[in-house]
C-alpha cells in the first residue's frame, strides 16, 4: 500500500541525489582571462627589457669609441703641444747660446800659467824638459777647449781636453786648479750649445781627475747634454765610475760613452748596466780595458750583450781578456741578428772554438758589418781560416759563394777579410760571384758546370754575367786575387760555344752543322 501525504495532494516524489559537486563550475575558471593578459604583459615588459638592454649596448659601445676618440684626440694635443714646447725649447736654447756668443766674443783666457813650481814638479819626476813640455801642451789645450766653449765656436761642438801622451797620466797638481774651474765654468754656461747642436763631445785623456776636480765637473756638467763623452787613462777608481754613471743618469740624450783604462768593480758594473737598460739615447759604447781584479771579463760580456741587446749598435770590449771557455754567450746574441753593426773583441782570449762558433752565427746574421778580433790570444791561424771561411762558404761552387756571408768584415791577425763595410753588400756579393766565373773562365771550365742548366734560363745566366761584371775595377782587384780582371765577353763567349743549347730557337735545335 502506497502511502500518501496528508490533504489529498499528489504522492510524493523521491528526488534523485547528485554526486557531489556535479553541476557546479571548476573553481577559479573564471580566472584563466586576467592570467592570460599578466602574462602578455610580463611577456612586454620582458621585450621592452630587453631592448633596453640592446640600446644600453649599443650607446655603451659609443661611448667607449667616443672616449677612445676623446683620449686619441687629448694624446694627439699633447703630443703636439710637447713637440711645439720642444720646438721653443730649441730655439729659446740657441737664443741664450747665441747671446752668450755675442756677450763673450771678445772673451779672452785670462788664467796665469802655472808657476815655476809647477815646471819643477814636472822635471822632477819626469827627468826631462820634454815631459814638462808635454804637461804645459795640455794646459794650452786646456785653455783653447775653454775659450772656445765661452765664446761658442766650437766648430762642430767636438769640445776636447784632449791630450794623447802614451800610456802615461799627467798627475794631478794644484797649480792646475784654476785651469779647472775655468774650464768648469765654461762646461756650464756652454749648456745651452750641448743641447742644440747633435754631435757635441766632451773628452778627458791621459789626465789624471781626482775626488775634487770630479765633484767640480759634476757641477758643470749637471744641465749640460752632451752627445758624446770620452774618458781614458784617468785611473779615477769607483769615485770616477760613479760620476759617470751620475752623468747618464741626468743626460738622456747621450749616445756615445767611451771608457777605455778605468776599471770597475763588480757591484759598478751591475748599476752600469740598469742604467744601460733604461737609457733612451745610448747606442754606442767603448768599455776598453775596464775589467781587474774585482770583475772577470766574461762577466762584464754577459752584463752588457744582455742589457745592450735591443740598442747597441757599437759595440767595443777589447783588453778585457774576455774568455768564453766553451760558453755560447757571443755566438748564440749573434744567432739573433741584433741591430748591432759593429763590434770590437781584440786583445782577449778567444780560442778556435769561440770562431767556430761565431762563423756559424754569421750565417744568420745580416746587420753585423765589422768584427775585429785581432790580437785573439789562444786562436790559432786554423782557427781564424775556419772563422773566414763563412764569407766564401764553398769557392767552387756559384750557390755557395752566392749563400755566403757578404756583409761583416772581419779583421784578424793573419787572415784577410774578403767583405768590405765600406761597400754595400750587394756589391761584395757581386763581385764574390764574378770572381769565380773569371778563375772557371781560364780554363774553359764555366760551361761544364753550365751543361745541366736548362736552356730556358740562359738569357737570365747571361745578364747576370753583365751584371755582376758592372762594378769598379778597384772593387774587383779586392776580391779577384791574382786573377786578373775578365771581361764580361770572354765570359758570355764561354758560354756560347755550347751550340747545341745557345742555338736552341723556338723549340727547334739548330745543329752548327746544318748552319754550314
Amino acid at each position: 500500500m502506497v502511502g500518501r501525504s496528508g490533504g489529498g495532494g499528489a504522492p510524493a516524489v523521491a528526488k534523485r541525489r547528485e554526486p557531489d559537486g556535479a553541476g557546479a563550475s571548476l573553481p577559479g575558471a573564471r580566472d584563466i582571462g586576467p592570467l592570460d593578459e599578466v602574462t602578455s604583459m610580463l611577456k612586454e615588459a620582458l621585450g621592452e627589457l630587453s631592448a633596453l638592454r640592446s640600446d644600453v649596448d649599443r650607446l655603451e659601445k659609443r661611448n667607449a669609441r667616443l672616449e677612445g676618440l676623446l683620449r686619441e684626440s687629448i694624446d694627439s694635443d699633447i703630443e703636439h703641444r710637447e713637440r711645439v714646447e720642444s720646438r721653443f725649447d730649441v730655439v729659446d736654447d740657441r737664443l741664450k747660446r747665441q747671446d752668450m756668443m755675442i756677450e763673450n766674443r771678445n772673451w779672452e783666457y785670462d788664467v796665469a800659467e802655472p808657476p815655476e813650481q809647477a815646471r819643477e814638479y814636472w822635471n822632477s819626476i819626469a827627468g826631462d824638459d820634454d815631459r814638462t813640455d808635454d804637461a804645459m801642451k795640455f794646459l794650452k789645450a786646456v785653455a783653447k777647449c775653454t775659450t772656445n766653449m765661452m765664446r761658442g765656436q766650437a766648430g762642430k761642438m767636438r769640445v776636447g781636453v784632449d791630450f794623447r801622451g802614451g800610456d802615461h797620466r799627467f798627475p794631478y797638481h794644484r797649480a792646475f786648479r784654476p785651469h779647472w774651474t775655468a774650464l768648469v765654468d765654461a762646461v756650464e754656461k756652454y749648456q745651452y750649445a750641448t743641447k742644440c747642436e747633435g754631435n757635441s763631445y766632451l773628452g778627458f785623456q791621459c789626465v789624471e781627475l781626482p775626488k775634487p776636480i770630479l765633484k767640480e765637473l759634476a757641477r758643470g756638467l749637471c744641465n749640460t747634454h752632451f752627445r758624446r763623452l770620452s774618458l781614458s787613462r784617468n785611473h779615477f777608481g769607483r769615485d770616477g765610475i760613479e760620476f759617470v754613471m751620475t752623468y747618464m743618469r741626468q743626460n738622456p740624450l747621450l749616445r756615445e760613452l767611451r771608457l777605455k783604462c778605468n776599471e770597475m768593480d763588480r757591484s759598478q758594473l751591475e748599476d752600469f748596466s740598469t742604467i744601460l737598460r733604461e737609457h733612451p739615447s745610448l747606442e754606442k759604447l767603448s768599455l776598453i780595458a775596464v775589467t781587474g781584479e774585482e770583475l772577470d771579463g766574461f762577466e762584464l760580456l754577459r752584463s752588457i750583450v744582455t742589457a745592450g741587446a735591443s740598442k747597441l749598435k757599437y759595440l767595443d770590449l777589447g783588453g778585457n781578456m774576455i774568455s768564453t771557455e766553451g760558453s755560447a754567450l757571443l755566438s748564440d746574441f749573434l744567432a739573433t741578428n741584433p741591430i748591432l753593426n759593429h763590434l770590437a773583441m781584440e786583445s782577449n782570449m778567444l780560442d778556435d772554438d769561440d770562431g767556430a762558433m761565431i762563423a756559424a752565427a754569421l750565417k744568420h746574421n745580416s746587420n753585423l758589418r765589422y768584427l775585429d778580433l785581432c790580437d785573439s790570444h789562444l786562436m790559432t791561424e786554423q782557427g781564424e781560416v775556419l772563422l773566414h771561411k763563412v764569407e766564401v762558404l764553398d769557392p767552387e761552387s756559384l750557390n755557395s759563394v752566392a749563400c755566403s756571408n757578404h756583409t761583416c768584415e772581419i779583421v784578424s791577425d793573419r787572415v784577410l777579410s774578403v767583405n768590405d763595410r765600406k761597400i754595400e753588400p750587394g756589391r761584395v756579393r757581386s763581385c764574390k760571384i764574378y770572381n769565380l766565373l773569371s778563375r772557371r773562365n781560364e780554363h774553359c771550365l764555366n760551361v761544364l758546370h753550365f751543361d745541366d742548366i736548362p736552356v730556358e734560363i740562359l738569357p737570365e745566366m747571361l745578364r747576370s754575367i753583365h751584371k755582376h761584371s758592372k762594378h769598379d775595377l778597384t772593387d774587383h782587384e779586392r776580391y779577384m786575387g791574382r786573377v786578373g780582371y775578365i771581361h764580361p765577353l770572354s765570359l758570355v763567349y764561354e758560354v756560347l760555344r755550347r751550340w747545341d743549347k745557345a742555338m736552341y730557337i723556338y723549340g727547334t735545335l739548330v745543329r752548327v752543322s746544318s748552319v754550314e
